[in-house]
């Protein structure tokens, strides 16, 4: 197999990227879904935006911002629960 030098800036852009280099497929995976609900969102916002009257796009914004504020303060049980600075501190320095 051929030696692969990578380019000063960590990019593989005139050969193929060796397989231990790669990115994992869960990881691809969610980067590409991000990008497709990004641009389905845009275009959405967009729409919406050509398509009402003053009122009723502050009124989508103002519902859409109560939304994300309801479920960004909803307890999922995946954070990390907040413990004292003392139970922080390593066993050695107590």
């Amino acid at each position: 197999m051929a030696e692969t030098k990578k380019e000063s800036s960590g990019q593989f852009a005139s050969q193929a990227v060796p397989m231990d280099q790669r990115m994992k497929t869960t990881s691809l995976f969610g980067a590409m879904s991000g990008f497709i609900f990004m641009t389905t969102s845009l275009q959405a916002g967009a729409n919406m935006g050509f398509g009402g009257d003053f009122k009723t796009v502050l009124a989508a914004i103002a519902v859409g911002a109560g939304f994300l504020t309801v479920i960004g303060h909803c307890p999922s049980g995946r954070r990390p629960q907040r413990s004292s600075p003392a139970e922080r501190m390593p066993a050695g320095s107590r």
